[in-house]
């Protein structure tokens, strides 16, 4: 009821919601972009799973894909980071979870504010032609290149249709799935019209969400991480991640 009231922004996928979701209101907050925000984490910035302003039209919020709840939601912008089988107490078989992704990108108000990862290969679903992609492992409308480790963080350079739209972009979060996020999160950024260096400055700033590759300790060569992932998939990029 509180998104379909304003304009809204809304993360779905298997994986990354929250994560995504927090780098969005992140950036838009430090740019000065009003935003109200439901986020399924504590914000380390805000210490807090909301920011709430009264005035601000736009409301960003994760569409989660339990129990269909993301079918209630008609975004003016829909995000999707992954489609992988999941609560398949709900949805059965895994090309009915697609199927349900399928009709919530539909449900888009405009369908080149759709955003999606390219390298969604779905089994029985066309993802939509108009849709922005994004990736850091293949060709996409955003795309990370020259992705590197400088200084104990992820720095790449983003193309935007193939050419330059931020050079030396700076993740402070481990792993290439936190690039590919902050892709996610520069591809809204920008879809709302914020300026690149203006979101390359405010995703530097980034302090990330609690329990998502949260560092508790480090100290004497010994770091201890909080994290959440649960389902295969997010456990082996975790791995992958702290390798």
């Amino acid at each position: 009821m509180l998104c379909n009231g304003k304009k809204s922004i809304a993360i779905a996928g298997t994986h990354g919601k929250t994560t995504v979701s927090a780098m969005i209101a992140n950036v838009l907050k430090k740019c000065g972009f009003s935003v109200n925000a439901f986020v399924g984490g504590i914000m380390t910035e805000f210490n807090s799973n909301v920011i709430i302003d009264a005035e601000a039209e736009w409301v960003l919020v994760e569409a989660d894909e339990y129990d269909r709840s993301f079918l209630r939601l008609y975004p003016d912008i829909a995000v999707v980071n992954a489609i992988d089988a999941d609560h398949l107490d709900i949805y059965g078989t895994k090309l009915d979870h697609e199927h349900a992704f399928y009709e919530f990108m539909q449900q888009c108000k405009d369908p080149f504010s759709i955003i999606v990862n390219a390298g969604i290969k779905p089994e029985v679903i066309t993802m939509p032609n108009m849709a922005v992609s994004f990736s850091a492992k293949e060709e996409a409308v955003i795309q990370a290149v020259n992705i590197r480790v400088e200084d104990g963080e992820f720095t790449f350079d983003v193309l935007k249709a193939g050419s330059r739209f931020i050079e030396k972009a700076v993740m402070p979060l481990p792993g290439r799935h936190n690039v590919e996020n902050a892709l996610a999160a520069i591809a809204v950024a920008d879809k709302l019209g914020i300026e690149a260096d203006m979101i390359s400055t405010a995703l530097a700033d980034f302090k990330g969400v609690k329990r998502r590759l949260e560092k508790i300790y480090d100290s004497n060569g010994k770091v201890l991480y909080d994290d959440y992932a649960h389902h295969p998939e997010e456990i082996k990029v975790l791995i992958e991640a702290i390798k």
